[in-house]
């Protein structure tokens, strides 16, 4: 059939850009370090002002490189690595882990709601949805704020009209104190090119909609200008 012959020339040619896209970026990492040591020890009280330019330099190259990773992961979405998954441990594991990289400004907390539930889970796609939705979270709120990440259990319910029977659910969600969303932003928020943010792509949001369909799953998010964002992902346990 040509469409897939035509989409998976597309899929191989956009690999090979989001590739030749990451090798460049190491070598002006590493220059760019090269450039640090140097300064800093030809000039300490110079070094301070260099510091914040060559920081924002780090930052940019972290954004592409979080965008070819992304992409990559977008790509290769549709193998599921499946595994029997215990909740609790997992996300409080997910959360350390995304805690050693919040900005100083913001709190990050979890709450579990005391059962520990089993799902079949993809756990480096979870850990991509967990890591977008707090990166989201945090561009939500410029000058600080607290992102709270819940687990409960929803029983019984049926959020497909393809479901015969109803489901037991894992609900996490993920909740800012930032700047919130007017209603007909919220419509197109899971769109591949929506960005709210300068620095954003876009693919994020995408992505993490592509996890939850991928995993039997919902997402839903609610948000009030001023106060802040929820997102809250479904996720079918057994």
């Amino acid at each position: 059939d040509l469409e897939i012959h035509k989409a998976k020339t597309w899929g191989k040619m956009a690999q090979r850009i989001a590739h030749d896209i990451k090798n460049p970026l190491t070598s002006i990492l590493l220059t760019q370090q090269r450039l640090q040591m140097e300064y800093r020890e030809r000039s300490p009280e110079a070094a301070a002002v260099y510091d914040g330019y060559t920081a924002k330099i780090s930052d940019r190259i972290e954004a592409l490189r979080l965008m070819t990773r992304n992409f990559m992961k977008l790509i290769n979405l549709e193998k599921l690595h499946l595994t029997e998954t215990e909740l609790n441990p997992f996300l409080c594991d997910a959360v350390q882990q995304l805690s050693k990289n919040l900005p100083p400004d913001v709190k990050l907390d979890i709450k579990l709601n005391g059962h520990n539930e089993t799902a079949d889970l993809d756990q480096d796609q979870i850990k991509v949805l967990l890591e977008n939705l707090v990166s989201n979270a945090i561009n939500a709120m410029p000058s600080g704020g607290k992102i709270t990440i819940t687990a409960n259990l929803a029983k019984g319910l049926h959020l497909s009209a393809t479901e015969m029977e109803p489901h037991d659910y894992a609900v996490i969600e993920i909740s800012d104190t930032g700047k919130g969303m007017p209603p007909e932003m919220l419509d197109k928020i899971f769109e591949p090119d929506f960005t709210a943010t300068e620095n954003g792509t876009g693919l994020g949001l995408a992505m993490v909609k592509k996890i939850v369909e991928g995993h039997q799953g919902h997402i839903e998010v609610e948000s009030a200008v001023g106060l802040g964002t929820v997102f809250s992902v479904y996720l079918p346990v057994k």
